[in-house]
């Protein structure tokens, strides 16, 4: 948005890069805005009136049409594509030679289930218009964030006029995101601690079925609530990890062949 965070400036600008029957597939164009006689009028940013602006191109969106078992959907908020302090929310697909294709950008006034719900719901329906078919995700990878997974729920998880009948969606967690909360849980343990909290949470992680993994789990939490410094750990893992929606950040939840650790826009956030 030529570094500006005026919303004037930014409603002239959306203004001028619309979505027409003559524009180039490769060209990008705005969307995910009320518009007042043709006119985009966005939100001030406050609470009580978000902004969120979607950014794609024809091209990028056809390129993410195949069939909801062949991909993997991510989504992730970042800071670090913008220079006004907006986070912008990344949406794309991984394939199973573990490439990222991006399919939209939106700025946001904040992170939350409002802004995931609007920004998900525009690009479903965006999707729509270009490709001519529903948008349906069987796989989707985020982080654990309430408003994130309730986006979700709210949008490509749940039925809807055009797609009454979807398929059963898996919520992936990242598990760069899991190891991070793991570093802000260990820092007082001692070393010894530290690497049984960690080579348990790796087995876990690449146990290569559901009975495979209850048995590392179980051996798991045995083994921390033996050490008195890991019992209260023990319990935060449980209630976070285990017994939550965020539970499903092993490889065997990954369709065979596709990347099963990182959501792509962590390469970005860790730059």
């Amino acid at each position: 948005m030529k570094n500006t965070n005026v919303v004037e400036d930014m409603e002239e600008i959306a203004a001028e890069a619309q979505l027409t029957n003559e524009l180039p597939d490769t060209t990008p164009f705005t969307f995910e805005y009320p518009l007042d006689d043709g006119a985009p009028e966005l939100g001030g940013g406050s609470d009580d009136d978000p902004l969120v602006i979607g950014i794609t191109s024809t091209f990028l969106l056809k390129a993410a049409a195949w069939d909801p078992g062949t991909f993997v959907f991510h989504m992730d908020a970042t800071f670090k594509l913008v220079t006004c302090a907006y986070p912008v929310i990344v949406c794309g697909i991984s394939d199973a030679a573990r490439q990222f294709h991006p399919m939209a950008f939106f700025i946001t006034s904040q992170k939350t289930v409002v802004q995931y719900a609007h920004a998900l719901r525009s690009m479903m329906d965006i999707y729509k218009v270009v490709v001519g078919r529903p948008f349906l995700v069987r796989y989707c990878m985020g982080d654990a964030e309430d408003a994130q997974i309730n986006g979700v729920e709210q949008t490509l998880a749940a039925p809807c006029a055009s797609a009454p009948s979807k398929p059963e969606l898996h919520y992936l967690m990242c598990f760069f995101h899991v190891v991070e909360n793991m570093k802000k849980r260990v820092p007082s343990l001692s070393n010894n601690a530290k690497y049984l909290v960690y080579r348990q949470i790796y087995d876990m992680h690449y146990a290569r079925d559901a009975t495979e993994f209850a048995t590392i789990q179980e051996r798991a939490d045995a083994l921390w609530r033996a050490v008195p410094e890991l019992r209260r750990f023990a319990d935060y893992f449980q209630q976070t990890w285990i017994r939550s929606c965020f539970c499903k950040w092993q490889c065997l939840w990954s369709p065979t062949g596709f990347a099963e650790t990182n959501n792509p826009v962590e390469v970005q956030q860790s730059e």
